[in-house]
């Protein structure tokens, strides 16, 4: 009886279609798992990289503004020991040219120059042993930030001479090339500090060393950038290295800052000896992802390391295969009991059969009734027909997703069709995912390609234009302007570029501070935003005076707490959040470039006074030199005249005597 239950058609057919629907639900959840494991890390992968980067382009940036500032000082420095155009700066103006650059840049904590004996003035011997001086006279002043006391306090340099201690004055004379100093722990006053130093030397015209400049940073200050924004809700943990191994600053173990890589993350060492480029990895379950960082010309190398654990990443992973499971079974529960209905309903029309056969056996050919099994049949290849149907549209929308086409969705049935109605949330988050993606990526591209624009340029004018032209395109807005504020006998602010419709306008125009939108948005320092405008409103208001767009955007170019002007930019479309702060990053970025282009423009006029100054004091110098020649020429003729009136007197007396 037990072999007979076994071999029955209702069995196999549904042993058949169980073992078919648990296999291919299987696969179905072990693929969509595997993939969505996939998807996972990659994206993270992605994420971390831009993290990395961003850190790498932050750190960047403020290591080599440092840079810049010691670069600009020395190249001030070194004209004093030009022969042909002297610098004339005593000790005294030197150094407050230091102190006023600590002061006015808040993120320096220190700031110092160091010549080589008698290098800067030959005079040495009159300061030896005086208070607050180098023992022997050596002039090398160091101001630094006390933020005890809040303010910028001196004392003169310590073991610069000494092998180790004083590697920011000894490896720049020996290389004569700027150096970043990797992290050392410093007194500074009566704190002890973990800094790093930026040393540019100086140089004269024949490339002979003179001394140094250089430029103290706290790893505070890189500490308290990487902890400002948390990755991954803060399980990504973030440390940074020096070219040496030394790990400058770490997100999650302030004590490690100072300590050496290979004893704390012996693992990454090789990593970084063998790294090319941007390097991400799993390993002993984490995801690593490594970025180097180049600062100027220097020949260190930094590195930004992220670690985030896997099981952070697919945290959601064992959820979705419990659903996934849970849905598999349902979904082969109720195939079996269907295929168990319609497996009765087809074997009926056979039993029927059977019976009428029975009875025409025995001669009882009045009973036919069996005309409705062609219809049982038909209903049970419907079904199964629906049931393929339904797969293969769940097997063409998830083939869809893996190729990233998330525009098809699994067709409902009903209410309770749990797998489709999961599979289409599925798809909207896949979709919402990619599309943020999409942001982060254009913004980034968008932010690098802005500054490797402004990088290029070196001219007030040419570079608002080339940020300008560069925004109104890449926003694929209409028209807009840059403000710079200029200061003669007033305050005002001039057009520095003006774009429109892919041309370039050469516009003059100077607004008076806070008059129309312009002038509003210069005063209260803060973003405006205007739509819906109407005709000719811009004309009347703005400051760009000839389109009618019906949105504007103006954002203060600020630097430092310091206006430099205003940007100016109108579109017949609103802008999405994404790319509002996409142009408040890239106008922050162009704010910087402005005030270093001033600076810079600044000290040019500066060194053309004194070289001016310099030619003034040599035609002096030739008119006082014609001059004693003069005098001497006077001076010897009345020597003469005065010899000839002596010898006639002589005459004269010896006559007399006669």
């Amino acid at each position: 009886m037990l072999s007979e239950k076994y071999n029955t058609i209702r069995f196999k057919i549904s042993f058949i279609v169980g073992v078919i629907t648990i296999t291919y639900s299987l696969i179905l959840v072990g693929y969509l798992n595997y993939n969505y494991k996939s998807s996972k890390i990659n994206d993270a992968i992605e994420i971390s990289k831009v993290y990395a980067q961003n850190y790498a382009t932050e750190i960047k940036s403020q290591i080599e503004q440092a840079l810049d500032i010691s670069r600009t000082t020395a190249q001030i420095l070194s004209c004093r020991q030009n022969l042909e155009n002297p610098l004339l700066l005593n000790r005294k103006d030197a150094s407050e040219i230091i102190k006023n650059l600590v002061s006015k840049n808040k993120f320096l904590l220190g700031m110092y120059t160091a010549w080589e004996p008698n290098a800067f003035d030959n005079n040495d011997n009159a300061y030896a042993g005086l208070p607050n001086n180098h023992p022997d006279g050596h002039f090398v002043p160091y101001w630094y930030r006390d933020n005890q006391s809040n303010t910028i306090a001196f004392e003169p340099l310590k073991y610069y001479l000494v092998p180790g201690k004083g590697d920011y004055y000894l490896l720049p004379r020996k290389t004569k090339q700027e150096t970043v100093i990797d992290p050392i722990s410093y007194k500074i006053g009566e704190k002890q500090v973990l800094l790093m130093t930026l040393v540019v030397p100086i140089l004269t015209n024949k490339a002979n060393f003179l001394g140094v400049v250089g430029t103290d940073i706290s790893s505070e200050s890189i500490l308290n950038l990487i902890k400002s924004k948390l990755i991954f809700e803060g399980n990504g943990k973030v440390n940074i290295i020096s070219n040496n191994g030394t790990i400058v600053a770490s997100s999650y173990n302030d004590s490690i800052s100072g300590k050496q890589m290979a004893d704390i993350l012996p693992e990454i060492k090789d990593k970084i000896n063998n790294l090319n480029g941007i390097n991400s990895y799993t390993e002993n379950d984490e995801l690593t992802t490594i970025v180097p960082i180049k600062f100027g010309s220097t020949a260190n190398t930094w590195y930004v390391v992220i670690k985030t654990p896997i099981e952070y990443l697919i945290k959601d992973l064992n959820t979705e295969l419990i659903k996934l499971t849970g849905f598999a079974i349902l979904f082969f529960i109720i195939l079996l009991l269907v295929t168990n209905y319609f497996i009765t309903k087809f074997l009926k029309p056979i039993f029927k059969i059977t019976r009428v056969a029975q009875k025409v056996a025995i001669g009882n050919l009045e009973v036919w009734d069996v005309e409705s099994s062609t219809v049982e049949i038909e209903k049970l290849n419907t079904a199964f027909k629906k049931v393929i149907d339904s797969q293969k549209d769940i097997a063409e929308v998830t083939t869809s997703i893996s190729n990233g086409d998330y525009s098809k969705k699994a067709i409902i049935k009903s209410e309770k069709d749990i797998l489709a109605i999961s599979v289409n949330k599925m798809i909207e988050n896949l979709k919402s995912t990619t599309e943020e993606e999409q942001k982060r990526k254009w913004t980034n591209e968008g932010y690098a390609n802005f500054a490797e624009l402004l990088r290029h340029n070196e001219s007030l004018n040419n570079s608002s234009f080339s940020a300008l032209k560069f925004l109104i395109q890449y926003l694929n807005a209409n028209q807009g302007g840059v403000f710079l504020v200029e200061k003669t006998d007033r305050i005002y602010l001039e057009l520095k570029a003006s774009y429109a419709y892919d041309r370039q306008k050469f516009n003059q125009k100077t607004i008076e501070i806070g008059e129309g939108l312009v002038g509003q948005c210069f005063v209260e320092k803060e973003m405006l935003l205007l739509n819906d405008l109407p005709k000719n409103y811009i004309s009347i208001t703005s400051g760009l005076g000839f389109a009618n767009p019906n949105y504007i955007i103006l954002l203060p170019i600020m630097y430092n707490e310091s206006i430099e002007g205003v940007i100016e930019i109108a579109t017949f479309h609103t802008f999405e959040s994404h790319q509002i702060e996409f142009l408040k990053r890239c106008v922050n970025l162009f704010a910087s470039v402005v005030s270093n282009i001033k600076t810079n423009d600044l000290t040019t006029s500066l060194l053309a006074n004194a070289q001016n100054q310099t030619e003034s004091m040599k035609i002096q110098e030739n008119v006082m030199r014609q001059n004693m020649e003069e005098l001497t020429a006077l001076q010897e003729q009345m020597t003469r005249k005065e010899t000839e009136y002596i010898e006639k007197i002589e005459q004269l007396m010896k006559k007399i005597n006669n």
